[in-house]
């Protein structure tokens, strides 16, 4: 089974080139649908305005586990904007990262600097 943000990487590809279609987009995209995994697995809740912890424990995914451990290190509750524009930052070590998962599951193939479809 695909993680959000693992659809919408897939999503965001263009079949023929090989990039991504829109990259500020799926900057923010990407965060987007890691928080809507952490809150899946009820270890993230939101209120009107902040973004809280409920289960610090690890999900055993690695990249969840990494953001839920940089919102557990704040010291203060902060909002969904805020870890949105905070964890976009590292967006490109994510997207990295997701893209060698679905190369890992054979979704998708690396071929001469371009990601394709398999």
């Amino acid at each position: 089974m695909l993680s959000f943000a693992e659809e919408l990487l897939l999503l965001a590809l263009d079949d023929e080139k090989g990039t991504i279609v829109d990259k500020t987009s799926v900057k923010y995209g990407l965060i987007g649908a890691l928080l809507m995994d952490l809150a899946l697995a009820n270890k993230i809740d939101t209120d009107i305005e902040n973004l809280m912890i409920v289960d610090a424990s690890p999900t055993g995914d690695d990249i969840l586990d990494d953001v839920l451990a940089q919102i557990a290190q704040s010291k203060e509750t902060r909002t969904t904007a805020y870890w949105l524009v905070q964890l976009s930052q590292c967006s490109n070590t994510i997207k990295e990262r997701l893209l060698d998962r679905l190369i890992e599951k054979s979704i998708l193939k690396k071929e001469e600097l371009k990601i394709l479809w398999v």
